[in-house]
């Protein structure tokens, strides 16, 4: 499915209570252009995975479901994934991952909603971001429009598009345009870990640690619209979600305003497309 805008949380609330996903999904279900038609639990919704839904209450039963895992003759408990589809416009297709109950490395364990849709200027985005924002607290949080113009070495061959970019910043780059705010991965001769924020798009929410590094008196002098909910803060670039479609120019010069009203080295990407 084509897609035009992603919206992507990583919250440490847990969410596996229907009280949660009762909320979480009337967001969707209030909007008449968003109203899933089909769930399935544990993996994508397909033809052969899932069912139709009409109604808000059909989805109790496939959300959040439990199920055993057997490994070296050990069983652990887990929940599986909860996915929903929208097959007329705006088509969109969404999913709730819960937080995996394994510790690694002492790193943060996030439930995640992942949010992809077709792009309508008669849908209220940012009211359904800053929802589901106020409901989950996140550590980060984007809305972000897909569009080409974003990236390295933009208008360059497939094979071109990472010249000249070390491999960090690929994973940075990568990680961005699929939708994370915050990631996690390893690079380089030492396969050393990296953690932390890798591009503002166009609406984000810093939370947790991260909530400590918005000055609000200078986003609002530069005039950034900024919005303190609950423990997080959610930071908007341009005026309208289009604009980043249809004037990327003015987003990226606004973006690159905004990360130098933050300590350098905060974002992993420092740099905007050449051209703009």
């Amino acid at each position: 499915m084509k897609t035009d805008l992603v919206i992507a949380i990583k919250t440490q609330k847990d969410l596996t209570s229907w009280e949660d996903g009762e909320r979480l999904l009337s967001a969707v279900f209030s909007e008449p252009k968003l109203v899933p038609q089909r769930v399935a639990t544990f993996s994508e919704v397909s033809s052969r995975n899932g069912s139709d839904v009409s109604a808000l209450a059909d989805c109790r039963a496939h959300c959040a479901l439990k199920a055993t895992i057997e490994a070296k003759g050990a069983k652990s408990e887990f929940t599986q994934d909860f996915h929903w589809l929208r097959k007329q416009v705006a088509k969109s297709q969404g999913a709730i991952t819960f937080a995996s109950a394994t510790k690694l490395l002492a790193l943060p364990q996030f439930s995640r909603i992942n949010f992809w849709a077709q792009y309508r200027p008669d849908v209220d985005w940012a009211g359904l971001f800053r929802e589901w924002c106020r409901q989950t607290q996140p550590y980060a949080a984007m809305l972000h429009p897909l569009v080409l113009h974003d990236g390295p070495n933009v208008g360059a061959p497939r094979s071109e598009v990472w010249r000249g970019v070390d491999e960090l910043q690929q994973k940075a780059w990568s990680r961005f345009l699929c939708g994370s705010f915050f990631t996690e991965f390893r690079a380089g001769d030492l396969n050393s870990q990296y953690s932390g924020l890798t591009n503002p798009g166009w609406a984000s929410w810093f939370g947790g640690p991260y909530a400590q590094e918005v000055d609000i008196a200078a986003l609002r002098s530069a005039g950034f619209p900024v919005e303190k909910i609950g423990s997080g803060y959610f930071v908007q670039l341009t005026a309208q979600l289009g604009e980043v479609a249809s004037d990327f120019g003015l987003f990226s010069r606004r973006r690159a305003a905004l990360k130098g009203l933050f300590r350098p080295k905060l974002f992993m990407i420092e740099g905007e497309p050449d051209g703009y």
